[in-house]
């Protein structure tokens, strides 16, 4: 009976000081911490880059998206901006871009005016891409390479274009299935 008692009286101490120990602000505060913590940028920026190695564009984009709020450099928008354009988010990919030629100003490089082009091109913005083809093939210092794929650019933008004006777009599409 005293050896009942005793084992009763321990297992009921036991659940209060359990009770009162977990209402103590140091226990919560220590149990929740890691719950609250965000990673870190470097962390964010490592997952980003080994999504992109492993063609997990979705991934990385939204990594980067998430490290962007921290490190807003030119060289997190560009990627934030290839992966978007790798995972045909254009719109973002867009986006990013702008923001990379707007930062620039005049002195944006032909390569970012390029890129921005080659999605507004995909986009079917082809008034906006032809203009921007033309800004980087007046460029001073553009490489005889990146000179030929520009122009190469801009011809596929104009005839884009004049398709796109001279085509009827009151096409009958019939539903085969």
């Amino acid at each position: 009976m005293r050896y009942t008692n005793l084992t009763i009286l321990i297992i009921v101490l036991l659940r209060v000081s359990g009770l009162l120990y977990s209402q103590s602000p140091a226990f919560s505060n220590k149990i929740g911490a890691e719950a609250e913590r965000a990673p870190s940028p470097a962390a964010l920026e490592r997952a980003a880059s080994r999504s992109a190695s492993e063609s997990d564009h979705y991934a990385a984009m939204k990594f980067y998206e998430r490290f962007l709020a921290a490190d807003s450099s030119a060289a997190a928008l560009q990627a934030y901006g290839e992966e978007a354009a790798s995972f045909s988010a254009l719109e973002n990919a867009e986006a990013a871009y702008q923001a990379l030629v707007a930062r620039g100003g005049e002195n944006a490089t032909a390569e970012h005016i390029s890129r921005l082009a080659q999605i507004k091109f995909h986009l079917g913005k082809y008034s906006e891409a032809q203009k921007l083809f033309q800004t980087v093939l007046l460029k001073p210092g553009l490489s005889a390479d990146m000179a030929e794929q520009t122009q190469t650019d801009l011809e596929n933008c104009d005839w884009a274009a004049d398709v796109l004006k001279n085509s009827d777009l009151e096409i009958a599409l019939e539903n085969m299935g």
